[in-house]
């Protein structure tokens, strides 16, 4: 039998509140990486989906308000989506209901003036899930969440690995269902390498080759930074040198590449979601499990009390946030104000560097 093309979908993580940037770097990620991520975009017209935080949109309006107007048209009138995740980069399973809550009604609500979209499919925040999660994105109105697949599949050895090529159903603790698309560690990892030099794009095209199938597959190309492509922050010892060929120049070439063959087709990521009819998808699952209560990305070192207690002061300041929803919840006259600026404080990466 025929293989089929494999649909590819990317998902570029966009946080300008990331701890590795200092606040007077921020016009220099948005030159060295926003730009250039909406401009292949546009040149190439490729279905990626753009994901940031409400912050920083507002951040990058306040700074180059012209970048925000080109992502405006890239995700209304372009073949761009933009995908969600709240107004600040939190972490779900950490935080009081009421605060996942309001930060995905805040996100919406700057996602609709800045860009005048509503997300349907969200960017669960750095891939840190627990069932609890599913209500709140059914009641912001997504249909679907995007979650890695390495760390949940781990927790479960029953589930069939043909699973991951298609869409799946997350299940809340009172059984409530939302589709899942997944991300995938290695994936990202191997895109990172290639644009940073250390794979060849024959053994990254090779790599995305032996997910191909006699069935329909999909399967994520990206979901990650966009900051680390054209920028280092300068504070790691172990920073890879930028590559001299230019590295969005190199992601410019594989776009073209995959564009260019017939083995390949490139969605949007709420696309994945529509191959919910094929033979493995529309399993019931539930990605929590004894051996991963919640699940986030990458190696087993993060875990998510990586976001409870590594960073400096992080009892102290989780103990403030705490007292500071306490006072709101019980208040009579809170304002989505109080509440921004709550979800700002209970960003994840004050709680890492």
């Amino acid at each position: 039998m025929t293989q089929q093309p494999l649909q590819l979908y990317a998902v570029f993580h966009l946080n300008l509140a990331y701890s590795s940037i200092d606040e007077d770097q921020r016009a220099l990620v948005i030159q060295k990486c926003y730009w250039p991520l909406v401009r292949l975009a546009k040149a190439l017209q490729l279905p990626l989906g753009i994901e940031a935080t409400g912050y920083t949109l507002e951040v990058a309006a306040g700074i180059d308000p012209r970048w925000v107007d080109e992502l405006r048209e890239l995700v209304t009138d372009g073949p761009c989506e933009f995908v969600g995740s709240g107004y600040a980069q939190l972490i779900g399973p950490l935080v009081p209901a009421m605060v996942n809550v309001m930060n995905l009604r805040l996100g919406h609500q700057v996602y609709e003036q800045l860009l005048g979209v509503r997300p349907v499919i969200g960017f669960v925040n750095e891939q840190a899930y627990s069932s609890g999660l599913v209500p709140h994105y059914l009641d912001a109105q997504y249909d679907g969440i995007i979650m890695e697949w390495e760390n949940a599949a781990h927790g479960h050895p029953e589930w069939d690995p043909a699973w991951q090529y298609a869409p799946q159903v997350a299940c809340g603790p009172s059984e409530e269902e939302i589709l899942v698309v997944w991300n995938r560690t290695l994936a990202f990892q191997k895109f990172q390498r290639y644009v940073h030099g250390e794979m060849t794009r024959d053994d990254f095209v090779d790599y995305l080759d032996q997910h191909r199938s006699t069935m329909p597959r999909i399967f994520p190309l990206y979901g990650n930074d966009a900051e680390i492509f054209g920028f280092r922050p300068g504070r790691y010892p172990t920073e890879a040198p930028l590559h001299p060929d230019g590295e969005w120049t190199r992601i410019q070439q594989l776009f073209e590449i995959l564009k260019s063959d017939e083995r390949w087709r490139l969605i949007q990521p709420s696309d994945a979601l529509t191959f919910n009819n094929i033979p493995v998808a529309g399993n019931r699952l539930h990605l929590e499990s004894a051996i991963s209560p919640i699940p986030v990305k990458k190696q087993a070192k993060y875990n998510v009390l990586r976001w409870g207690v590594t960073g400096r002061n992080d009892a102290h300041i989780n103990a403030a946030c705490w007292r500071i929803h306490e006072a709101l919840f019980h208040s009579s006259s809170t304002r989505n104000e109080d509440w921004r600026e709550l979800c700002y404080l209970w960003s994840s990466d004050f709680r890492t560097h």
